[in-house]
């Protein structure tokens, strides 16, 4: 079976779109580069080999309702992002060392860090 390193960019084509599950794909090695595009996802959940997210993608999707990253060994950064009020909550997992960078994430109503490693 041939693992999956890429997720094609075609994918954020898909405006309506409203969950994209990549948990546990622990194979792709980066992120679509216009997932900012996806302006109707409410659910993301994403794993990946990239160290950093970049500033315009996760932060950008204005209909997101909650988020899970997890099993991202190799994140060193999140972007500071600010959800609107409507963000129910974020689930983060699986860093081994994370920053300081968590402010906009906290006021959720719910909130998960599991095997949150290192965080300073």
């Amino acid at each position: 079976m041939k693992r999956v390193k890429e997720i094609p960019n075609f994918i954020c084509l898909l405006q309506n779109l409203q969950t994209l599950i990549l948990d546990g794909c622990t194979t792709v090695e980066e992120l679509p580069k216009d997932v900012q595009n996806l302006s109707g996802l409410t659910m993301q959940s994403i794993t990946t080999k990239q160290r950093f997210l970049p500033e315009n993608g996760v932060g950008r999707l204005i209909c997101l309702r909650f988020l899970a990253i997890t099993g991202c060994q190799n994140l060193k950064y999140l972007p500071q992002v600010e959800f609107d009020n409507a963000m129910m909550g974020a689930c983060l997992r699986g860093y081994h060392r994370m920053g300081k960078q968590f402010g906009s994430y906290s006021k959720h109503k719910l909130m998960y860090f599991l095997e949150c490693f290192f965080i300073t």
